[in-house]
């Protein structure tokens, strides 16, 4: 189920929020993904990608407790 544009722009407004930055557009789809579809996802981009951020960003959403390996 594809994700709309509402749910893209809560993720960009508590990315802002919460990090004090703006999100990077594979940032706040790959998010929106996990969060309103919970799919799981393999994120490969390079230095200053903004990997960190999308683990970081979906247990801020969801909540709880989460385990990422960098």
């Amino acid at each position: 189920m594809p994700v709309g544009e509402e749910e893209k722009e809560v993720v960009k407004i508590m990315f802002e929020e919460e990090f004090n930055r703006t999100p990077y557009g594979a940032q706040i789809e790959v998010i929106s993904q996990m969060v309103y579809s919970q799919k799981d996802h393999l994120l490969v981009r390079g230095t200053g990608g903004g990997k960190s951020g999308v683990p970081l960003g979906v247990l801020r959403m969801r909540g709880g407790v989460g385990v990422t390996v960098v």
